[in-house]
């Protein structure tokens, strides 16, 4: 326990974060981790991962003029939200469960700690988490399912694909992807979107 909880202060020191969705959605789930971690724990070390967390999640969930990253904007014509800075081909679709699901799960994980957060941004978390995986049919702001290939039951990382095919490549961030939504559905009392996590 001394051990672990000489990681939690150490980490709890860090507050900076990833400038693009994808090295920045990582930092919002390493501090994720280490406040369920802390919480367990009753660490005091919480508090100071709470913060930063909330912070970040913020900063990613709000726009203010003239701000160059941190931030998601809408494409209606694809129907799709993008975030910024991009990263690994982001802007055109690729990896949008890999990198958006960072940011599913973070903001799960803090609204499990802190139900005040999701109070206020819960709705901007669902936004996130239907660019790649939409899962009412009834919604037409974006597609169901966009990375989810129900036939062959698993997801696709390339977002306009590719003449020799489409690609999953990570599987591992792919589940992170599911069980983040997953969790989210659970902190929201939202059951059609923890199964639809559940599924994926």
């Amino acid at each position: 326990p001394e051990r672990m909880e000489a990681y939690l202060q150490n980490y709890a020191a860090k507050t900076g974060y990833g400038g693009d969705t994808y090295w920045g959605g990582k930092s919002l789930t390493q501090f994720g981790d280490y406040l369920t971690m802390a919480a367990d724990m009753d660490s005091t070390a919480q508090d100071g991962l709470k913060v930063s967390l909330s912070t970040a999640l913020t900063d990613w969930f709000t726009y203010s003029s003239g701000e160059v990253e941190h931030y998601f904007a809408r494409y209606d014509g694809y129907k799709a939200l993008v975030g910024f800075n991009e990263s690994y081909g982001s802007s055109e679709f690729t990896d949008h469960h890999f990198h958006y699901g960072y940011f599913t799960c973070s903001a799960a994980l803090l609204g499990l700690q802190d139900a005040q957060f999701l109070a206020e941004y819960g709705p901007m978390a669902r936004l996130v988490a239907k660019q790649y995986a939409n899962w009412e049919r009834s919604d037409t702001e974006f597609p169901f399912l966009r990375t989810f290939d129900l036939w062959h039951g698993h997801s696709y990382a390339g977002g306009t694909s590719a003449g020799n095919g489409n690609n999953q490549e990570s599987s591992s961030e792919s589940m992170q992807s599911w069980t983040g939504l997953f969790l989210l559905g659970e902190a929201m009392d939202d059951s059609a979107m923890a199964a639809a996590g559940a599924m994926g």
